[in-house]
């Protein structure tokens, strides 16, 4: 439930931020060891923001071949 609540908590200041007219940058540092289903959860959540914001993922090679795959062409 703490997991939840601060996912919860993310998505609300993000939103907040976006609200006040702020642009969001989000880094995320070894990206690499994060599931498919939450890179596709952030993807979800990036579509409703303006496209002046930006999310930009650090991690190893593999990364960028897993994003490629066919399956993750959404």
């Amino acid at each position: 439930a703490a997991m939840k609540d601060i996912e919860k908590e993310l998505i609300l200041a993000a939103y907040r931020h976006v609200q006040s007219q702020k642009t969001l940058y989000i880094v995320i540092d070894e990206a690499h060891l994060l599931d498919v289903g939450i890179l596709r959860k952030l993807r979800l959540l990036f579509e409703r923001f303006p496209k002046k914001h930006n999310l930009v993922l650090l991690g190893h090679p593999e990364l960028m071949f897993r994003l490629s795959m066919t399956c993750n062409e959404d």
